[in-house]
This record gives structure tokens, C-alpha cells and sequence, in this order.
């Protein structure tokens, strides 16, 4: 498989031609089976997934880590660098689209909704009674999949379901003040990483002190302020390699290095490879 310009949806694509279609595609237990995509990539599409049946999975989703069992419910927006552990005892099925699949509905910008967006809560565990209607509507959508008259109307019924049950959980459980500060943290991380990777950058924007921050991080994630910025900077590192056929120089200026040896180092220090190494070694396995 030649990795340096993959993209996940012309990936399915080309495995599976009857699964896609450019502004929908529909991924199911077998297809992640089939496919298995064991790297990290960036997404292009918006994605709802839901998880049923036994086992565990992890899964590391912009800057945050999460692990998925039945009942998990998971939400990605277009452009979020995501790493995915599984051992495919649990179940996954995934609706992928588009604004384009629904344009025609005259509907509010989907980016705007926070769960799609870099640093929102992007799995959260439902119900019973919600897990059984998200897979009667992911049910219908597989059922009308080729229907161009019914599918955006399903799939945007689909995200007002989601968006019910996230407004609901928030509702209930809210965020305790650590929980709160780190969330905070990752998104910054996220928006920022390139112009600053030190700790107390993010503090400032916090209005907090660097070592409380890290105080904070630990308790929450067991990693300090810095180790979370490093991991976001090397997911992103990762995806380029995977993703693009930029230079490492290239690479390091996109994400902010002045000189290309910084993040050489950086790399080296992290994955405990080159980044050479790294791409290398990836499009050979």
C-alpha cells in the first residue's frame, strides 16, 4: 500500500468501490476489518459512529485519547488527525459525509457544532434506549444509502439526534474544573501548536501558572502540560509523513520549526526513529 499521499476515503474507495460515493460513505465492522488502518491519518469527511457489542477499543482522536465499548458514540469533524487501536471484537459502524450531501436542506454550518469540532468531546457513552435509535436511523441510512432523495434528510436527522443526546449529556454531567482546564488546554494546543510548543504560552492563555497547569494535565491525563503538547506535534508530524509526499524540511517548517534539525531531534526523541525512518518503514508494512 503507497502511503504518502493516503486519504482514508479514496482508500475505501478503491477497496470497496460499492461502499462510497464522493459526499457520503457508509463503514461498517467488515469494512474496518478489511481495511485496517493501523496509522494515523487526517479525516475528510464529517464522521458518526456508534460501537456495539463486546470488547474494548482505543483511540486517540485530535489531542485527546479515548476508549470505545458498546454504547460509545463518536463524532469527528473534517481535518482532525486521528490514530485508531483496534481488536476488532467490538463492533464499529461509521456514517461519513459532507455539507455537500446535505446542501440542498438549507441547514446551519456543521463546524459550528462542537462535538465535530478539534478539542470537543468527541466520544461520549449513550444508553440503551439511544443506542437502539441511533441503529435503527443507522440502519435505515445503509437501507437507503443509493436513494438521493432520502439520504441527506436521514443523515441530518441523524446529527440532530446526536447533537439531542450530546446537549442532554452536558446537561447531566458537565465538566469538573480540571476536567474543564485540560479540555481548554488540548484545544488550544491544537490551535496554536505551530506559532508556540512551550508550557507557559498555553498557561498565559489560561491565566494560569505554567506548574499548576501541568499540575492540572497530571492529575487528569497522568501526562504533564508539555507531554501533550509533544504528543499533538508528533500525531501531526505522523499524518504528514503518512499523508503527503512533503519534504521532512517542509514538514518542519509547516509545524513551525525554524530549522528542519529541531524537529528532526524532536522526532527522534518521541517516536524513537527518524522521520525518514519513520515514513519508510510505514509504506513497507
Amino acid at each position: 500500500m503507497h502511503l504518502k499521499t493516503f486519504n482514508f476515503y479514496q482508500y475505501v474507495k478503491e477497496k470497496m468501490p460499492e461502499k462510497t460515493r464522493e459526499s457520503f460513505f457508509y463503514a461498517d465492522h467488515q469494512t474496518y476489518k478489511n481495511l485496517r488502518v493501523d496509522f494515523p491519518f487526517r479525516t475528510t469527511h464529517f464522521g458518526i459512529g456508534i460501537s456495539y457489542g463486546v470488547g474494548l477499543s482505543k483511540c486517540r482522536l485530535g489531542s485527546i485519547d479515548y476508549e470505545l465499548s458498546e454504547g460509545s458514540l463518536t463524532t469527528l469533524g473534517p481535518g482532525i488527525v486521528t490514530s485508531w487501536d483496534n481488536g476488532y471484537d467490538l463492533k464499529n459502524e461509521t456514517v461519513f459525509f459532507t455539507e455537500d450531501l446535505l446542501h440542498n436542506l438549507k441547514i446551519p454550518n456543521l463546524s459550528t457544532l462542537p462535538f465535530f469540532i478539534h478539542g470537543g468531546n468527541h466520544v461520549l457513552k449513550v444508553n440503551k434506549f439511544e443506542l437502539n435509535q441511533l441503529r435503527v436511523l443507522f440502519q435505515n441510512i445503509n437501507t437507503f444509502r443509493e436513494n438521493k432523495d432520502v439520504l441527506p434528510g436521514l443523515v441530518y436527522s441523524l446529527v440532530q439526534l446526536v447533537q439531542q443526546i450530546h446537549m442532554g449529556t452536558q446537561a447531566e454531567n458537565g465538566f469538573a474544573p480540571k476536567e474543564q482546564i485540560t479540555r481548554k488546554f488540548k484545544t488550544l494546543i491544537a490551535r496554536h501548536f505551530i506559532e508556540s510548543k512551550e508550557v507557559s504560552f498555553y498557561a498565559g492563555l489560561l491565566h494560569i501558572t505554567p506548574k499548576y497547569l501541568s499540575e492540572v494535565t497530571i492529575s487528569v491525563t497522568d501526562k504533564s502540560a508539555k507531554e501533550l503538547i509533544n504528543e499533538h506535534i508528533l500525531l501531526e508530524a505522523k499524518s504528514l509523513l503518512k499523508q503527503t509526499d512533503m519534504t521532512v524540511s517542509e514538514i518542519a517548517y509547516w509545524l513551525g520549526y525554524d530549522e528542519a534539525s529541531y524537529f528532526v531531534r524532536f522526532f527522534g526523541k518521541n517516536a524513537g526513529k527518524t522521520p525518514m525512518e519513520y515514513r519508510i518503514g510505514m509504506e513497507g508494512g
